[in-house]
């Protein structure tokens, strides 16, 4: 359902490349990309978890969302009112999901699936879901110079680990990135430690509350 503007993607990974932040770009165009690949892994939950992961991951977060660089070329694109996290989740994915949603249960056999695509009909696609999201982000966006560049991915498929040393980490796949409030990717961060996004069973995505931060350590990482 990822809704993919090629030339802010494209942008981004450009800016990151030339700040040597990412991946290595050798040449792109309005279709293909070369860039340098790494000798790495996605890492789990469970390494996300580690304090020495963690923190590199909130330091590399931190690089983007306060990355100068990357916020002008986001405006230079966009323009000042580029469209943030939620907004775009509002205007452009969920009428995209509203409308892929029956072309996708009509080809369902499987009744299990059927029941989970059911179940994201009732919580995502009610009459009201717009007002909803506007009343959860009320007064978010009221000073638009305050907001920073978010990458509103950063799950454990999109951290690697180098095989030639664990510790290194980078941060991947940048389709989704906007402007936006500068704690949601810290919390996304949080919320996904107790979220298996490569779960290799159905319904490939398992939960494990256990996983997720004391609340002291929510006031360490929050304070700090």
């Amino acid at each position: 359902l990822a809704i993919l503007e090629n030339d802010l993607e494209s942008a981004i990974v450009q800016c990151l490349s030339d700040q040597n932040i990412g991946t290595l770009v050798y040449y792109q165009n309005e279709k293909n990309r070369i860039e340098e690949s790494f000798d790495a892994r996605p890492i789990t939950i469970f390494e996300m978890r580690n304090p020495v992961f963690l923190n590199t991951i909130i330091a590399k977060t931190f690089q983007i969302n306060y990355n100068k660089a990357l916020k002008e070329k986001i405006i230079e694109l966009r323009g000042k009112g580029a469209k943030t996290q939620i907004e775009t989740l509002r205007d452009k994915w969920i009428p995209k999901l509203r409308e892929k949603w029956q072309r996708i249960y009509d080809l369902l056999t499987v009744e299990e699936y059927k029941e989970s695509m059911d179940k994201l009909k009732t919580e995502w696609m009610q009459e009201d879901i717009n007002e909803y999201i506007d009343a959860l982000s009320y007064g978010f966006y009221d000073n638009r110079d305050n907001l920073v560049v978010t990458h509103n991915d950063i799950q454990e498929c999109n951290v690697l680990s180098m095989r030639e040393n664990a510790t290194q980490l980078a941060l991947i796949d940048y389709e989704y990135t906007t402007l936006g409030n500068r704690e949601f990717d810290l919390a996304n961060i949080f919320c996904e430690l107790g979220t298996d996004n490569a779960y290799p069973y159905y319904p490939y995505i398992a939960i494990y509350p256990e996983n997720l931060l004391t609340e002291d350590e929510y006031h360490t990482y929050s304070k700090d």
